[in-house]
């Protein structure tokens, strides 16, 4: 086995590629395209193993890649402090440093699907949530900016296209503000469509229409789950899945001394959608999370934003055990 690490840039790709006895046995700096890479993997003698960085051209290096490489592992930048805090660190140190890393097995794997239709989308879902965060900060300026001119608004029909004219005629530069509801309905709108294409592409899996069964979860949350986790045996135990989702907690021990905290990294896209969903579940009044809820809430004296952690952590448990098992939604899923 070689092991070839790559420091990848817009515009050009540092490698290094090392014997299984750590050995340099070649160093390189080309211009940044898969066929560069291809042409890589054609000169070197197989089986090779190929690391870079989890950053905007990952995707696009491991879909273009899996066929030339009989392993690709893309690194998490945040646990390589080999290179972030060695003294050494250059663009021809930091592709050796990886494949050491690699070599020895310590690299810590961000997970990319295999399959291309998956990859993409993936893609069209975090375009989504770009488009909901657009709107959301639209809507912001636009009561950041009445309230510029005194004019203090706490209800959302300022949004309303049908109530807008009211509040446009309070502002001292009616056109200023016309521009900002410009953008507010052409996100809207783009959100829209997105959620709709959402709704199509979702069709491929019936994994997505059984999570829908499920209270409080809806195409946004399914879809996420569903691109995000990718493989549901990838987590072994649910414990894992929580920490993944940024729903765990982290452990920190030192002979008889340990201190158990909210863990400070993981998916915070996935945790948002699990913990909506959540939220919405126990408003419904009519399921098991509701209950669920009120007993930790009422009887057990919990505090309600812990309670909605657990909350989260259950409806994460259910689909990620529905998935792995290939089952439905059944209410009494809820009181395990």
């Amino acid at each position: 086995m070689k092991y070839i690490g790559l420091d990848v840039h817009s515009t050009h790709i540092n490698c290094a590629v090392i014997d299984e006895q750590g050995n340099l046995i070649h160093h390189d700096c080309f211009p940044t395209s898969l066929q560069n890479l291809i042409n890589l993997s054609e000169k070197l003698k197989h089986p090779l193993s190929l690391v870079f960085e989890e950053g905007e051209l990952a995707d696009w290096l491991f879909q273009g890649l899996r066929s030339s490489f009989e392993e690709i592992v893309v690194a998490d930048p945040i646990e390589n402090r080999l290179i972030y805090g060695g003294d050494q660190k250059s663009d021809p140190i930091d592709p050796l440093k990886l494949a050491t890393l690699l070599r020895g097995g310590f690299i810590n794997p961000v997970h990319h699907t295999w399959d291309h239709h998956r990859s993409q989308f993936k893609q069209l879902v975090f375009a989504y949530h770009d488009m909901a965060k657009q709107v959301t900060r639209t809507k912001n300026k636009i009561k950041a900016y009445y309230r510029k001119q005194g004019i203090i608004i706490k209800t959302d029909s300022v949004y309303h296209p049908d109530k807008r004219t009211l509040f446009i005629n309070e502002s001292r530069h009616p056109e200023i503000i016309e521009k900002y509801y410009q953008f507010l309905d052409l996100f809207q709108h783009e959100k829209d469509r997105f959620e709709r294409t959402l709704k199509k592409e979702a069709r491929r899996y019936p994994i997505i229409r059984r999570f829908l069964k499920i209270p409080g979860v809806g195409i946004v949350t399914a879809t996420t789950f569903f691109t995000i986790i990718d493989d549901p045996h990838r987590f072994a135990r649910k414990q894992q899945l929580w920490s993944y989702a940024h729903l765990g907690k982290s452990v920190h021990q030192s002979g008889n001394y340990e201190v158990t905290r909210r863990q400070r990294k993981g998916n915070r896209l996935l945790k948002y959608v699990i913990k909506i969903a959540a939220g919405d579940a126990v408003r419904q009044k009519t399921n098991e999370f509701t209950r669920a809820y009120i007993r930790m809430v009422n009887i057990q004296q919990k505090e309600p934003k812990l309670a909605y952690r657990i909350i989260a952590r259950k409806l994460a448990t259910i689909m990620w055990t529905m998935w792995k098992n290939n089952q439905s939604y059944l209410e009494e899923m809820s009181s395990t």
